[in-house]
């Protein structure tokens, strides 16, 4: 056999080796795709008390609730018993709490930390994923602006810093984290980002800090949600859902598989939850919103 017929034999036998290894690769990478984790937010759903709530819960299909956190340290007991015997967990805990970490008043931010505080020692009662929490809406974002020493925002990012470490600490050892949401610009001019939530992040340096991505914010935003979800990579922990009308996913416009996709790629493992207005009866279209939403998933997975 000449030195040109080995050569060639060899190539192809590594062509196909290197074939049979993408393909193995392409296979384990569909075959990790976790299941969706579908939450909605309780105040959406029908029922006069909280365990019939979670019948309903259980009868559309979802997999959790998130819960909000005003009132939660009184409310444990009331909800460990109703979740007896149910698969139903609790997702995110959705702020609730007094004060702004961010306010010039150092009585308002000692609020805020003190009610964080208590909430999040019932989120790990729980086991819920984390507290949401924003920085600062527009009505509280009331830094003053000491340029040239440093501007409004400079100031208030480096003081939310400062605040998060040791929340982040508290978080921990509750068995929870602290999950920063990016807002639109009309509610939030603080944080709009993604990308901005993952680099105050970064830099507190906390297990206990991490982000969260909603949907409906990152389509006013991001300029590509996707692309925004992979850039927060293992700090994203917990997603809310709305169409582009901010009523449940399939009443409006929006493409979800790309955003899906780029969850499955980032092997998400978390929940998505619903956080939205609800066009017609909740009775039929939650049910309908759940199967839409599994759908979804299941096409992002093929794309």
């Amino acid at each position: 056999m000449n030195a040109t017929r080995r050569n060639f034999i060899r190539n192809l036998a590594c062509s196909a080796g290197a074939a049979l290894l993408v393909g193995r690769t392409a296979h384990a990478a569909k075959a990790e795709v976790v299941p969706m984790k579908v939450s909605t937010q309780e105040g959406l759903l029908p029922g006069a008390t909280f365990a019939e709530k979670m019948d309903l819960l259980e009868k559309y299909g979802f997999d959790a609730v998130e819960l909000s956190g005003s009132g939660l340290p009184g409310r444990v007991k009331e909800i460990q018993e109703a979740l007896k015997g149910r698969n139903i967990r609790i997702s995110a805990v959705c702020s609730g709490y007094d004060g702004c970490l961010i306010s010039p008043d150092v009585a308002e931010r000692t609020t805020a930390v003190n009610d964080i505080k208590a909430i999040l020692t019932a989120c790990g009662e729980l086991g819920s994923t984390g507290l949401i929490f924003v920085p600062a809406f527009n009505r509280q974002y009331t830094m003053p602006d000491l340029n040239p020493y440093k501007s409004k925002y400079d100031l208030s990012r480096a003081l939310l810093v400062e605040q998060l470490k040791p929340l982040g600490e508290h978080a921990l050892s509750c068995g929870t984290r602290m999950l920063m949401e990016p807002l639109n610009r009309y509610e939030a001019t603080f944080l709009n980002r993604v990308a901005d939530a993952v680099a105050i992040c970064k830099e507190v340096d906390s297990k206990g800090v991490c982000v969260m991505a909603d949907f409906f914010h990152m389509n006013i935003e991001e300029a590509d949600k996707a692309a925004a979800i992979r850039a927060a990579g293992s700090l994203l922990h917990h997603v809310h859902l709305a169409d582009n009308t901010r009523k449940l996913p399939g009443q409006g416009e929006m493409d979800y598989i790309p955003g899906f996709r780029a969850l499955q790629q980032i092997g998400y493992a978390d929940y998505c939850s619903l956080e939205c207005g609800i066009l017609g009866d909740p009775k039929e279209e939650l049910p309908k919103c759940v199967k839409f939403l599994r759908e979804q998933w299941s096409r992002a997975a093929e794309a």
